[in-house]
């Protein structure tokens, strides 16, 4: 499959592209609006991401399962997607 940097770019689920490394070296625009919907503007914001490793951003028992799905993606060179729920007390959001 085939993407664009434009279809990325204006889809609604947040995307973002890791390099071999596992730093962010793209992220789309539902970063940004996900993170202002809770409370991350700024410390948040996509462009103080990029070049960070991604595995910073996650409580250190989640990087386990997030490093050996990104290992696999990138191994393999299929795209990896993984829903999950993050509601806080006033909001319920997969």
């Amino acid at each position: 499959m085939h993407f664009t940097k434009q279809a990325l770019e204006h889809d609604p689920a947040v995307i973002y592209a890791l390099d071999q490394d596992l730093r962010i070296t793209y992220c789309n625009q539902s970063w940004d609006r996900f993170a202002e919907a809770n409370g991350g503007r700024g410390a948040l914001a996509r462009e103080r991401w990029l070049g960070r490793e991604v595995l910073s951003a996650m409580p250190e028992g989640l990087r386990p399962f997030f490093y050996d799905g990104y290992r696999r993606t990138l191994g393999s060179g299929e795209a990896w997607e993984h829903c999950y729920e993050c509601s806080s007390p006033e909001v319920y959001r997969v």
